[in-house]
């Protein structure tokens, strides 16, 4: 399933035949995710667009509609690239971004314990807008590990929550909370904003800089969470890496 404004790049073409065919051959019932690129800063790698016909498979909402199955589970096919041109205009854009937050508005009026309208949500509230901070401290209490349907929209929230908290000087919190997060999801993204906070906290302690040094090199050793696009600046981090090799010696 395409949108009108949404096409296959021209790399992924050749090889989409037998791509489609090896996906569903490992699992028959997937709902299959390519990469979506928004063009605008915004990835997306768990939006299924391939799919087996059947009548357990239909779609939700109003707005940032999803498909749903009872059988099948998400596998996301990175090798198949979607771009989506719809939020180049920015006066399209902000027509979009008004149309889109009534009809999440609407949806939550019907279904306000929905993780996924809430997240969306988030994308078209302005900064200063109480509703983001209590969407998004709604988000960072939730228990760990997070339940398989609501983690990739837990661990984005999250890990932007915790990079705005380094922004407004909350190390500390950010080092606690990074800390239990990477426990549970032991990848790049969320290690590094660990490595960040620690180093935030305790850089005026010179006995623990070797082991927040130890801290930046193992970072670069851990698997990568393909669901996770939000993440920190590279720029600050190398920053913060030149900050530190100074600091050391």
């Amino acid at each position: 399933m395409l949108d009108s404004d949404e096409y296959l790049t021209a790399n992924s073409q050749p090889e989409f035949r037998q791509t489609v065919f090896n996906l569903f051959r490992r699992e028959k019932d997937a709902l299959c995710s390519p990469l979506i690129n928004n063009l605008n800063g915004h990835l997306l790698r768990n939006n299924p667009r391939l799919f087996r016909k059947k009548d357990d498979v239909k779609y939700k909402g109003y707005v940032h509609e999803y498909l749903f199955s009872l059988e099948g589970k998400i596998i996301h096919a990175p090798s198949l690239v979607i771009e989506h041109t719809g939020y180049c205009n920015d006066l399209v854009l902000e027509e979009k971004k008004h149309r889109n937050k009534k009809l999440l508005d609407r949806q939550l009026t019907e279904d306000p314990e929905h993780t996924r309208w809430q997240f969306f949500l988030l994308r078209y509230l302005e900064i200063n807008d109480a509703r983001r901070y209590e969407i998004m401290n709604l988000f960072y209490s939730k228990p760990l590990p997070y339940e398989d349907s609501i983690e990739v929209y837990c661990l984005n929230v999250v890990c932007r929550y915790m990079i705005e908290k380094l922004d407004a000087g909350l190390y500390e919190e950010v080092y606690k909370k990074s800390s239990e997060l990477v426990e549970h999801y032991p990848c790049k993204e969320i290690a590094v904003i660990y490595a960040v906070a620690y180093y935030l906290t305790y850089k005026e302690n010179s006995e623990l800089l070797p082991i927040i040094k130890d801290c930046f090199t193992n970072v670069e050793k851990m698997p990568s969470d393909p669901l996770i696009t939000e993440i920190m600046n590279p720029s600050a981090i190398a920053m913060i890496k030149c900050e530190i090799s100074t600091l050391n010696n």
